[in-house]
């Protein structure tokens, strides 16, 4: 069975909507539903600090048995990273739309690959 792993990088984003622990859990939800996962584990969102002062935002995951998603919000830079692995192959264009929407990027770049499950023998 083949799977997707994608990473979008988003930028122009709000600092106000990338420092919103709420917003962050919820796209992760709707993304896992709009993903085609059936049971979604809660998401794990938690603010983080770098040695560096403007090194900050949230950091969430959830995942299940359709993969995982994880995301990371920089508000200093307006800017936002979400990797994707999830089985079956999914839209991407579905977590472009979402990522536009819920964290308003006006700039979206994609790094995309599959891989076909290893076979056990």
């Amino acid at each position: 069975m083949s799977k997707i792993k994608q990473s979008l990088d988003g930028y122009g984003c709000p600092r106000a909507w990338l420092e919103d622990e709420a917003r962050v859990r919820q796209l992760l939800i709707d993304l896992a539903i709009a993903l085609g996962w059936p049971e979604p584990a809660a998401p794990f969102v938690e603010r983080y600090a770098g040695a560096v002062p403007d090194d900050w935002g949230l950091s969430g995951l959830t995942m299940g048995p359709h993969g995982r998603l994880s995301l990371h919000t920089f508000p200093e830079s307006g800017s936002c990273s979400l990797d994707v692995t999830s089985r079956p192959a999914a839209s991407v264009e579905t977590a472009e739309r979402l990522i536009k929407e819920r964290l308003g990027a006006k700039r979206l770049v994609r790094t995309e690959s599959s891989a076909a499950r290893p076979s056990i023998p």
